[in-house]
């Protein structure tokens, strides 16, 4: 499960267990895509968590 999607400037994401993968992928791609691979498995509920720190 991923914790976090950060901009370092490479985009970085941070999953529950604290392991990182750095990805090619912009922050907002990454973003696009969990939000549909969570609509195609019929997840309902997902908890958005925005945090503004002016990197995108």
């Amino acid at each position: 499960m991923i914790e976090q999607v950060q901009n370092f400037p490479d985009t970085t994401i941070t999953l529950m267990n604290g392991k990182k993968f750095v990805v090619k992928e912009t922050r907002s791609e990454v973003l696009q895509r969990t939000l549909a691979y969570y609509q195609q498995i019929g997840v309902q509920v997902v908890t958005k968590k925005e945090v503004c720190n002016g990197d995108e």
